[in-house]
Parts: C-alpha cells; structure tokens; sequence
C-alpha cells in the first residue's frame, strides 16, 4: 500500500512536501521546503507499524534520545539534525515520526563513480575527511555509531567536500524490541556483526568504510556479493600492496583483526603509498638524495673543540688578550655571575608538556605566559605521558603499539619501542630505572630497563588496564573491564593478586600519608579506598557523577577527584575518607596535576565541540583560588612537569 505523504503537504505548519525521493516499506524520505526559513529541507518519515506495539514506546523513547543528540552535532562534514516531531492528522492515518534534517546540494558517491573514474587523490581526500567525522563523534561518544555507511550516503559537495547523511536512526524502528545487535545496515556495506552475530561498535562503521574503498578502486560492488571480496589487486594493479592491504584489513569478518578505530585508520592510511607509482618514486628520490650525499664534501676541522662553558670563557679570554684585557676579563666576570645566578635558580619552574587529543606530538608550554614554546613530533598519540625523575626524558605512548623517547633538552625523539597492543599508560619506577607500559588491548604490562631501553618482561594484568600506580615496591593497575586492581611486584616482575573494586576503574592514586590507594570507578560513581598492607577495600565513597582522573594533594591531606558531570574537583579527606568539599570549575573537566613546586594544580579543560579552544584553568593549593585561564587551540587532555631538581650553587673561579 502507497502511503506516501502528498506533493503540497505541510507539517507543522511549515515544511512543504516537494518530493518523495525514497520509499521503503517503514520509512519515506522527502525533499521538502521551510517557508518559514525559506531554505530546502529532506525530511525522513518513520512509520510506527514497524514495530510492534508493546514496544511502541521504547523504541520512540530510544528514538527521542538519540535524536535530541544528534542535534547538538555540528560538523562540517554531516548534515545536521534540524528538528523531530510526531504528527496525527487526517494526513497521516497513523501516528508517524518525522525528522527534519539539512538539505546538502551535491552527488552522492555512488552517482559520481557511475559517472566517472574516481582518482586515488580524491579518494585520499574524501576518505580523511570521513575519518574526521567519525574521530569527532567517538570523541563525544563512543557509542555513536553510523550504521548505514555507503556510497549512497555519502555526498560531495560543490567544493569537493564530503557530507554524510542518513545516520541509522531507523534502526529503533524494527519488529520486536530495540536491540543494538538487531540486523540494521545496507547489504553488501554491512558488517557480519550487524546481522545479529554480536555487539556492534564503531569497528563496523570501519567495515563499510572498507566496502566504499573497495567499491571505488575496483568498480565491483559489494551489494551483489554481500561479504565477498576479491583482491583489490585483481581488479586494479596500479593499487600498492600496502594500500591493498589496508583495505584487506579493514574488511576482516572478525571486528578485532580490524583497526581499533578511525584514528588508527587515519593515522596509518596517512603513512601508506597508494599507488605503485608513489613507490617508484619514493625509491628514485631516496637514489637521488644518497647520490647527493656522496657528492659533499667533508672537511677536517682545526684546532681544538670547545665543549663546555669553561673551555667557552677561557677562549674568551685568549681571543681578547692585549689592548682589551681588561675589558675582556669584566666580561668573563659578568658571565660567570650570570651562570651562578641562572643555576641557582634553576628549580624554578618553567615548562609544562602537553598531551593533545589526536595530536601527533607534545606541545611545550610556557607556565609563566602561557605561551606555546614549541611542539615534539612524535606520531599520532594514545593516552600515555610521563617524564623521568631526572627530568631529562619524556615517555609518550603511541599508536601502532610504540612508546616514544623523547630527549627534553634535545627537544626530539630519539627511540621508539615496540610494546603489546594498544598502549595507553606509561609509569616509572620512584628511581626510574624501570618504564612500565599499560597495553588495554594487549591486558598486560611491558617493563622495560631505561638505561639500555631494552624489554624485561610482559607482565599479564587483568581485562583493559587502564592507569597505574607505584606504591612502595608494588605497581597497583586499574583494570577496567574486569572490575579489579592488579597488583605486581617490580622487583620480580610477577603478577601477585588481583583486588575486585567497583565497576569500571579508570584512575588510580596513593597517598603515602595514609598508606592507602584511592580507585575512581567510573560506572558505579563511588571511590574505592584501598589499605595496602592487607590490600582490600576498606570503604568505598560515593562520587556525584563518574570520575575521570584522580590526583593527591602535595601535602597529602587532600585527594581530588575529577567529575566531568557536575564539572568540578570532589576533595576527600585520606584522613577520615569522607568527601570534605568540591571546587566548582563550572568547565569540562578532563584531568589534573600539580607543579613540582606544588604551589599550582592545573586544570585540562578540553572543548566539547569541534573548532572550539581548549584551556587550561590553574589554581593555587593554599587557597583554591583561580589564578587565571590559559586559552588553546589544541585540545590537551593531560599534562606534565619537570621534576625540581636542585643544583648547588657554583662559586666563581671554580674551574
């Protein structure tokens, strides 16, 4: 039966019905008109006899739901959710769901590719443009998923830019109850778990990324072989074994031999040649570079090299002998006061390193101005920063399961290890003879020796470990999937028990005036407070909201638990482990940390939406009281400090 809404019918007294452009058996799609607004409009109708009536109101609760979010989306590569309403008239028959969504002007993919051959460039372009978007959404939410990712749902625009449109609400709308394992997709673009095998997440958006990429290399279209694929090779040679392989990977049955998400994806599609001909190329340009090399010329140097300051003023000294002696020994005097002074004061401090969200290295910031001094490029980043008690090593944990070295004074990397999978922590030991890694995919921890930087041992942990601490000679793990604290020594590098918490922990800390451990778990929003010399909870303490990071006081009588809910700082008393107060940021909350001096504790603050500066709020410990905002562009999620570290003064004439 045609139910189709008329030419010329209006709803909510404003959007016209221009055409309907699809017709399924539960859903009708149309181009309309916004007289109020005077634009175009497509309008997505939902028919309530997809589902059956004793979850009527489910599945349009769920629809409400998720609908209210996607209107608070912005980006400029999807079409925006402009409005949701239902209407019962002598129009529609039957109560029906309407969302008003932005009309994009442009071809699909699909309408592209039948009308011509795609180049590998675009495809390069519209594929990170894609990854954009979903790197965005997980960022909001990790749960946002597409569902119908495919080339009809994608369209370029005027100015060659994508635009996604027809997010999968529709899925609410199925027989029976929702269920986010129920079959919902495009044939031939869906993923295997999307036909009811197991719980879906953003890997299956990867699989129909991979099923587009396949379908415009190779003009083979996956609706007419539904998980069935050839070698991409087979159809296109021109394409290069590692982009092959690429999509090979993207397009494997089982989610976790895919990428782990768009990041990962986009951050290695960026380093792959994807043509042979790039790597034709790439080889004749290295041939051409060593040739040039050889050509060089190297030239012995003379005399002696200065290689310290005091070589540095006695050259000084020799070069200004004779009519300006004395000039020149005012000067060595000058500087040689000036070098007291500069390391006397050296425990000032001045740096502060951050950790961006998908950033591709560590931004050095200034904690006097504010100011970006500079930025280490290391890789796309995952989650992971610490600096060695020296101060003169930063550890950075990285896609592609590397740790980055990275020389502070140098200001660069200098070593990359291979860990297990996915690294998402890094930990050193009090005398920092010792990196601990957290590997969340890999459930383990790497140790490694950070003299030689070679590996020690891989030390099995419980499900997802997530953030760890150093208390006395044992390395306390939050596991978060299986509820749990790891406890291992690092003297043996052994596994000794696993203590149960609360549900999903994500952050740890040990105040050593108490001799306790204080878990953050997340889902249940309590703070579980562990004794370590029977190591067991003790008390748990309920949180507001769920915690994302939690640090302690310098002086130890204050442990501070950030909950990005209600956006402030719970304080808690290690003394009598209740809460004793909460500091207000009235900011998103990402995590905290205090100088080496301990006069300031620092705030990440995040954006919530794209294209929005991030800041950093700082507080003094005395009295909680703001000391000023640091605006960025980047969005940093963690911070560090370089240890204080005292140099006695030198005295002068002290060569």
């Amino acid at each position: 039966m045609n139910n189709n809404l008329q030419e010329g019918s209006i709803l909510k007294e404003k959007y016209e019905i221009y055409k309907c452009i699809s017709s399924r058996e539960f859903c009708n799609i149309y181009k309309a008109y916004d007289f109020i607004n005077k634009k175009k409009v497509i309008i997505k109708e939902l028919q309530n006899r997809a589902i059956d009536s004793k979850y009527k109101e489910e599945a349009i609760k769920k629809l409400t739901e998720e609908v209210e979010i996607y209107k608070n989306i912005k980006h400029k590569h999807m079409a925006s959710v402009i409005d949701y309403f239902s209407i019962t008239s002598a129009i529609c028959e039957e109560n029906r769901q309407f969302i008003i969504m932005e009309y994009i002007e442009g071809k699909t993919l699909r309408q592209i590719k039948e009308e011509r051959n795609i180049s590998i460039e675009e495809i390069s372009l519209w594929l990170e443009q894609i990854c954009n978007v979903f790197i965005f959404l997980y960022r909001i939410n990790p749960s946002l998923l597409f569902y119908y990712l495919s080339p009809d749902h994608i369209i370029i625009t005027e100015e060659n830019n994508v635009k996604l449109i027809n997010y999968g609400l529709i899925r609410a709308f199925r027989k029976g109850p929702y269920k986010n394992n129920r079959y919902m997709g495009i044939t031939g673009y869906s993923a295997p778990e999307q036909y009811g095998i197991k719980e879906i997440d953003t890997r299956a958006d990867i699989f129909a990324m991979g099923t587009i990429i396949y379908y415009l290399i190779t003009c083979d279209d996956p609706a007419k072989h539904p998980l069935n694929f050839s070698p991409v090779r087979s159809f296109n040679t021109s394409i290069s074994i590692q982009f092959a392989r690429f999509v090979s990977k993207c397009l494997q049955v089982k989610p976790e031999e895919r990428f782990v998400n768009f990041l990962d994806l986009k951050e290695t599609f960026k380093t792959l040649p994807l043509t042979e001909t790039q790597i034709s190329m790439e080889i004749t340009k290295k041939k051409e570079n060593q040739e040039e090399i050889s050509k060089v010329t190297l030239y012995k140097p003379v005399g002696k090299e200065v290689k310290n300051w005091k070589e540095n003023l006695i050259w000084i000294v020799n070069k200004h002998t004779g009519i300006r002696y004395a000039l020149a020994i005012a000067t060595v005097i000058l500087l040689m006061a000036a070098g007291f002074l500069y390391r006397s004061t050296s425990s000032v401090q001045k740096s502060a390193y951050l950790l961006e969200y998908n950033g591709h290295g560590i931004a050095i910031m200034n904690t006097v101005n504010g100011e970006i001094t500079g930025k280490i490029e290391t890789g796309l980043t995952s989650g992971g920063i610490a600096v060695s008690p020296d101060g003169k090593y930063l550890y950075v944990t990285r896609t592609g399961n590397r740790l980055s070295v990275i020389d502070i004074k140098k200001e660069k990397e200098i070593n990359n290890i291979m860990v297990k999978d996915e690294p998402v922590g890094v930990k050193l030991s009090r005398e920092g003879d010792k990196i601990f890694v957290l590997n969340r995919k890999g459930n383990s921890i790497t140790v490694i020796d950070r003299e030689s930087q070679m590996l020690l041992a891989h030390i099995p942990a419980g499900k997802e470990p997530v953030d760890a601490v150093i208390a006395g000679e044992e390395l306390y793990v939050c596991n978060y999937s299986s509820n749990d604290i790891s406890v291992i020594d690092i003297n043996k590098n052994r596994l000794l028990k696993n203590i149960p918490v609360e549900r999903r922990p994500v952050a740890i800390a040990f105040n050593s005036m108490v001799q306790k451990l204080y878990v953050a778990n997340s889902a249940s929003e309590t703070v579980s407070v562990i004794d370590i010399k029977n190591k067991k909870v003790i008390t748990t303490i309920t949180t507001p909201g769920f915690a994302r990071d939690i640090a302690v006081y310098p002086n130890e009588k204050l442990v501070c638990v950030v909950i990005p809910e209600t956006k402030s700082i719970l304080l808690i008393d290690p003394v009598k482990n209740i809460v004793s107060g909460e500091l207000l940021v009235k900011k998103n909350v990402a995590s905290i940390n205090f100088s080496s001096d301990g006069k300031y504790f620092y705030i990440c603050s995040p954006a919530i939406a794209e294209n929005q500066n991030s800041e950093i709020i700082v507080y003094d410990t005395m009295g909680k009281n703001k000391v000023k905002e640091i605006i960025l562009k980047n969005q940093c999620i963690k911070m560090v400090f370089i240890p204080l570290i005292r140099e006695s003064p030198v005295a002068i004439g002290g060569f």
